[in-house]
């Protein structure tokens, strides 16, 4: 009765309310920003988790050149140049009978490895260029991927952020609502002080009409 005549009824109920809405709009504030978090998390890890997939399958494309390589780029006439300087050498060391001389030997043996050398160094170069080739567009590829990753990534991360700030703005705009509205409560004139303002009010107003009708000096 006594907190009721105070208004001390209304400053408690305002304090339960402000409580309860208070601990409504954190809840709310905590499990929205928790979806948010997993939500984007997921889809930044997801990314991330097939860029790096993808990043590999380019880089294990790239290739170190090693002698083995080399058979593949080797002129396929090869043989056929051989072939022919052997034919060469033997007409021209058989016409004067030396075709099975050490001479004539000696000349198959040279232009053979003459030919031999010359098609296997054609081949690496012609190898290591290719790979190299191939390797700096898999590099390119490789760069981009990356620049295009951390894009996707950083734009994923610029909606996250610009969700979070919007929550965080909105908790606190409903704070503030509840604030003013305990204050508000807060603020309100008890009926003790409307019927002390009342009777205040009621003796001024008895005090002026005695004077008036001459009954105060």
């Amino acid at each position: 009765m006594w907190d009721w005549i105070t208004g001390n009824d209304d400053k408690k109920r305002a304090n339960r309310e402000f409580a309860n809405t208070s601990k409504n709009n954190l809840s709310n504030y905590e499990r929205i920003v928790g979806e948010l978090l997993g939500t984007y998390g997921d889809k930044m890890e997801a990314g991330i988790a097939a860029g790096n997939e993808k990043l590999d399958a380019l880089t294990g494309q790239m290739q170190n050149f090693t002698p083995d390589d080399i058979a593949q780029w080797l002129n396929p006439n090869m043989q056929y140049q051989i072939d022919t300087a052997t034919k060469a050498v033997n007409d021209n060391f058989g016409k004067d009978g030396q075709l099975f001389s050490t001479n004539a030997q000696t000349a198959l043996q040279d232009r053979a490895q003459n030919i031999a050398n010359m098609s296997w160094q054609q081949a690496a170069q012609m190898g290591m260029d290719v790979m190299g080739r191939n390797n700096a567009n898999l590099a390119t590829q490789v760069g981009l991927h990356q620049n295009q990753q951390g894009m996707d990534t950083n734009t994923l991360a610029a909606i996250l952020n610009g969700n979070m700030a919007f929550q965080d703005n909105l908790f606190n705009g409903k704070q503030q609502i509840a604030q003013n509205s305990l204050q508000a409560a807060s603020s309100m004139t008890s009926p003790l002080d409307a019927l002390t303002g009342f009777m205040s009010g009621a003796g001024n107003l008895a005090t002026g009409i005695g004077k008036l009708t001459g009954g105060g000096k």
